[in-house]
């Protein structure tokens, strides 16, 4: 028989990045950058417990199964052009694209799912002030989107798993112009 299982996992985490960038222009501004979010996060986990029985009443597939999922290697590539209404303070637009590595971990009798390392499409929104000792600070939203995953199980389970990944940030970043 097919089992279909569904399921949506949404969580708020905090973590650190490190980004680069250069800008030009005054009124009308552009940026690029590229961002980076070290070490590996945990996106989703899992696990249930299986007591199934064949016809003659013996277990033949019993236990606990676990599954997670974690990223890492999380790395945007980014344009933001800008209106600036003086040398201190403006509006930017964010469009970019993300890559990272997705790792599944699971504990299953028959059955890996293997990793994948994938693209998705990013955009946002967000504001920006410059001291005149080049300190700036910029508070902005994003959304990125990725397309859908497919994992397909390695052994005789023959199981598989899609996912949906995207992700909302809001991101306050403090740097220096040099």
């Amino acid at each position: 028989t097919v089992d279909h299982n569904h399921k949506k996992i949404s969580k708020d985490v905090s973590f650190p990045s490190l980004f680069v960038e250069y800008s030009w222009g005054e009124t009308i501004g552009m940026t690029i950058g590229v961002e980076h979010i070290p070490g590996s996060h945990t996106i989703g986990s899992g696990s249930r417990t299986d007591n199934a029985t064949d016809h003659d009443g013996k277990t033949d597939d019993a236990g606990t199964r676990t599954a997670k999922a974690e990223v890492s290697n999380i790395t945007t590539v980014y344009f933001e052009p800008g209106l600036f209404a003086n040398d201190m303070f403006g509006i930017y637009a964010k469009v970019g694209g993300t890559h990272l590595k997705v790792k599944t971990i699971e504990t299953l009798p028959s059955s890996t799912y293997g990793n994948k390392n994938i693209w998705g499409g990013m955009y946002g929104i967000g504001i920006k002030a410059v001291s005149p000792m080049g300190i700036f600070v910029k508070l902005e939203g994003t959304h990125t989107e990725f397309a859908t995953l497919k994992f397909s199980s390695g052994g005789s389970g023959g199981n598989s798993v899609k996912a949906k990944p995207e992700y909302d940030s809001v991101r306050l970043a403090i740097g220096y112009n040099f």
